[in-house]
C-alpha cells in the first residue's frame, strides 16, 4: 500500500459502500428488466423475440460479472480501509508527546 495515500480510511469506506450500492442497482435493475423481457416474450413470439431473449442473456451475463466485480472492489477497499487505520493507529502510537 502506498504511505503517501491521501485518503482517510473512513474515506476508503464510504467508497467501498458505495460500490456496494451500485451493484445493489445494477442486481434490481437486473431483476426489472428480466421481468419485463419474460412478460414480452411470454406474449409474442418470432425472430426478434428469440433475438431479444439470446441479447437479454448476454446482457445479464455481463452484468452479473459487473455486480460480482463491484462486490470484490468493495471487499478489497474495506480491507484496504481496515489495514489503513491499523497503519495509522500503530503509527499515532509510536509518537511521543
Amino acid at each position: 500500500m502506498a504511505s503517501n495515500t491521501k485518503l482517510t480510511p473512513d474515506e476508503v469506506r464510504s467508497i467501498a459502500q458505495k460500490h456496494n450500492a451500485l451493484a445493489d442497482e445494477v442486481t434490481s435493475d437486473q431483476s426489472r428488466l428480466r421481468s419485463t423481457i419474460s412478460q414480452l416474450t411470454s406474449v409474442n413470439k418470432g425472430q426478434m423475440m428469440t433475438k431479444l431473449i439470446a441479447v437479454h442473456q448476454d446482457w445479464d451475463k455481463a452484468m452479473s460479472d459487473v455486480v460480482s466485480n463491484l462486490h470484490t472492489m468493495a471487499n478489497t477497499l474495506s480491507s484496504a480501509a481496515s489495514d489503513l487505520q491499523s497503519h495509522d493507529e500503530s503509527n499515532a502510537s509510536s509518537v511521543s508527546l
